[in-house]
């Protein structure tokens, strides 16, 4: 019983910023598919013309 509270504060303090970096990295990847999509339209765009 002892060990298991004893690791409880640990796994949490690990998850937190494992859980923080996962979301960082998937707003990063919306961000990029954005500029990606926008920057293709641009080229479009350019062609275009």
């Amino acid at each position: 019983m002892v060990t298991i509270e004893s690791e409880l504060p640990f796994r949490i303090n690990y998850y937190l910023p494992l859980t923080a970096v996962i979301t960082a990295l998937q707003r990063l990847f919306v961000y990029m598919k954005q500029a990606l999509f926008s920057a293709i339209s641009w080229a479009i765009s350019v062609i275009n013309l």
